[in-house]
């Protein structure tokens, strides 16, 4: 697939250069701000900034390696990855001491995505992990409550950052270049099995399969269809063509694909001094133009997710072909992970724990270039039919303003109320308030530390507030509140007057 490193290459295709194209946009980012009431203070270019910091470990993994952090990326788009049960069973079941906890090879696999390094696992209290394992699995699968999905980021705070800022969970650049620790899946293997080799040849065979099983991850990165493409080439390519082909024709038509869904869209209404009002295409154009101002990275990061999604298939459906070691197969994504990349996956991981139980034992069963190189072989890669379907999935969302438009619109309706809620840091929380569906009076809809206060304008006293709080999560609001004197639409009103 043809990537782009620069804006020659980029002037070659579209012939225009970047900055020419910047001249469709005349009013610049404080205009735009100007517009929508919004001074030109932001946090934006702090939310950009990254940190990566290397984080050792001891020889219970409380120092058995040593992980790049994986730095903070702006709120907004949630990227796909794994399912957490796909991971486990690829990662195995190799036992491993992590600080306080003992678990599979598996579990420290799934892991990777909800913390940053071994070192961040090794702080959660036992208590805490326990309870963090039951709320991923409710995340996964779309059931946690509001008190629950705020247990689960006290938790897992850099959950979020994680999923963002992700780009070493993709294929290395086009040009190949991939040293250890670069931002890739195969620069993460690299690094991770060095260090899993250097632990095993001091004779530590659990900081090795420690290390090992979180560089697992990234070999189960490469065996999902979705991560055969270089985030960070995708995000430039959709920087360029935004530009390109101009912000307002994109965001138009991205608009109109988040209204027309229309479920989306219902839990939230644009905040007026007047009242709330439906969300509408011609304010969400402004809101998109808003977030390329304070979360760029979200709106080229939401482009990257959509091509990953299209690779990933549809259940039971794989469509890109890869190979390895002469065996071919239809490889899945990211939730439709198909049976032959898991499994192939799985083996040649169990292969790497076996070979670094046997270099524990010796010290000269095999070197780590060895061992690293071995892996590299059976990492699948596209047939030349595979990697045609890669490019013509891409070709496509880049084709024009309507199809790169109806890219954000679909990365960005899975995961709108994330999106919305991360804007209350910036400044364009100013402009949204959270509602109840049309049709849906159930409080759950609004967070609940604004349920608490609207009861406590109706009189009830703070022991009662939590006594209600506590009812509702096993009998039916209207119920509870009658027994105070109340109705569901009385503690609605201000909720859905945004007060």
């Amino acid at each position: 697939m043809k990537q782009y490193q620069n804006a020659q290459e980029i002037q070659a295709e579209l012939g225009v250069r970047p900055q020419d194209a910047m001249q469709q946009f005349p009013e610049g980012n404080a205009a735009r701000m100007g517009m929508l009431g919004l001074g030109a203070q932001g946090s934006g270019s702090d939310q950009e900034s990254q940190a990566s910091e290397e984080q050792e470990a001891g020889s219970e993994v409380d120092g058995g390696s040593s992980e790049q952090g994986q730095g903070a990326g702006a709120p907004g788009e949630m990227e796909a990855l794994h399912s957490s049960e796909d991971h486990e069973y690829i990662g195995g079941k190799n036992q491993v001491a992590v600080g306080p906890h003992v678990l599979t090879t598996g579990q420290v696999n799934m892991l990777v995505d909800y913390v940053t390094s071994l070192q961040e696992l090794v702080e959660l209290s036992q208590a805490d992990l326990v309870e963090g394992f039951a709320l991923i699995h409710l995340n996964e699968h779309g059931h946690m409550t509001p008190e629950q999905s705020a247990r689960f980021e006290e938790i897992f705070p850099n959950y979020a950052d994680i999923a963002l800022d992700n780009s070493d969970h993709f294929a290395p650049p086009s040009n190949g270049v991939a040293p250890a620790g670069s931002a890739n899946f195969l620069g993460q293997i690299r690094e991770h099995l060095a260090k899993a080799h250097e632990q095993a040849s001091a004779g530590d065979l659990n900081a090795a399969l420690g290390t090992a099983g979180w560089g697992g991850h990234y070999i189960a990165d490469a065996f999902s269809a979705g991560h055969l493409i270089n985030k960070d080439e995708i995000m430039f390519k959709a920087d360029v063509h935004l530009m390109a082909y101009g912000e307002t024709p994109v965001f138009s038509h991205a608009a109109r694909g988040i209204v027309a869904e229309g479920e989306a869209v219902s839990g939230w209404a644009q905040r007026t001094p007047l009242g709330n009002k439906p969300l509408s295409a011609a304010f969400l154009v402004q809101l998109l133009s808003l977030a390329n101002v304070f979360e760029h990275t979200a709106i080229t990061g939401a482009v990257a997710k959509a091509i990953h999604d299209e690779l990933s298939g549809d259940p039971g459906r794989p469509i890109i072909e890869v190979s390895s070691m002469g065996q071919k197969w239809l490889m899945g994504g990211d939730e439709n992970l198909d049976d032959t990349s898991k499994d192939v996956a799985k083996d040649l991981i169990d292969w790497v724990y076996e070979s670094l139980g046997a270099q524990a034992d010796s010290q000269d069963h095999i070197s780590a270039d060895a061992m690293i190189q071995w892996v590299e072989q059976r990492l699948p890669q596209p047939t030349a039919d595979g990697q045609a379907r890669i490019d013509q999935v891409v070709s496509n969302v880049f084709a024009n303003a309507e199809s790169l438009g109806t890219a954000l619109a679909e990365a960005t309706v899975s995961e709108f109320d994330a999106i919305m809620e991360n804007f209350d840091a910036t400044p364009i929380g100013a402009l949204i308030v959270r509602v109840a569906p049309e049709g849906d009076d159930e409080l759950s809809a609004y967070p609940t530390p604004d349920v608490r206060d609207a009861l406590e304008r109706e009189g009830i006293t703070d022991t009662d507030v939590e006594a209600i709080l506590e009812r509702f999560q096993e009998e039916s609001q209207e119920t509870v509140l009658s027994d105070y004197g109340l109705s569901v639409d009385q503690v609605l009103e201000p909720l859905t007057q945004g007060a």
